[in-house]
């Protein structure tokens, strides 16, 4: 009787654990995370181990918000390049959301680098 009701209890679990495999992950920025800058940066890159959309991405110095164009576009891809204003020293944290491609999971993340004087 066990193995009556033992393989549709575990498909089931495969099936429910199945989406959680499917989100993308970040797998390289510059800045990296923590980075320490001589020079400041020009644009932002980040990529993924999967196609996402990005849906926003902002940079904040301290509590002041900078301006960054950011086109959200419909298209999924592996890596994006934004251009950055102008910056000084100071750190920086970027924020950031994508959607999955594969599953339509909305993520989330940030990261923070400096950039010297």
């Amino acid at each position: 009787m066990v193995r009556t009701w033992t393989l549709p209890l575990i498909f089931a679990g495969l099936m429910a654990a199945g989406p959680a495999f499917g989100h993308a992950k970040v797998t390289a920025s510059t800045p990296a995370d923590g980075a320490v800058l001589d020079t400041a940066p020009q644009d932002f890159q980040i990529s993924f181990d999967d196609p996402v959309v990005m849906t926003r991405l902002g940079l904040v110095m301290g509590s002041m918000n900078m301006p960054v164009t950011f086109e959200r576009k419909t298209e999924a891809a592996k890596s994006f390049t934004i251009p950055l204003p102008a910056l000084h020293a100071g750190q920086y944290k970027v924020t950031w959301g994508a959607l999955s491609e594969e599953d339509g999971h909305a993520m989330t993340g940030s990261l923070s680098f400096t950039v010297k004087n």
